[in-house]
C-alpha cells in the first residue's frame, strides 16, 4: 500500500464529523455506486476510520491504495 496520496480520484467524499461506523456505511455506499476501477478519496477526521475504512475495503473486494495523516484530517484512496 502507497503512503502518498498523489492519485486522481474520480470521486472525493468529505465524511469529517461523522462517526467510524457511520463513515464505513456512507464510504461503502458510495464505492458500490462507482464503475469498477474508479477511484474515490474519503476524507476523515476521526481516527477509528484508519482502521475499520481498511477492513471494510478488504471484507468488500475494494483495493485501498493509499492512506494519509496531514493537518488533523485523515485521506484514503479507494479503488473499486
Amino acid at each position: 500500500m502507497r503512503m502518498n496520496n498523489d492519485l486522481k480520484a474520480d470521486k472525493t467524499l468529505n465524511i469529517e464529523g461523522l462517526s467510524d461506523i457511520r463513515s464505513g456505511q456512507v464510504a461503502m455506499d458510495t464505492l458500490d455506486k462507482m464503475t469498477p476501477g474508479q477511484i474515490l478519496k474519503v476524507i476523515t477526521r476521526d481516527y477509528n476510520s484508519k482502521k475499520t475504512l481498511p477492513l471494510l475495503c478488504d471484507n468488500s473486494g475494494y483495493r485501498l491504495l493509499s492512506i494519509k495523516e496531514e493537518g488533523g484530517y485523515i485521506y484514503l484512496t479507494i479503488q473499486k
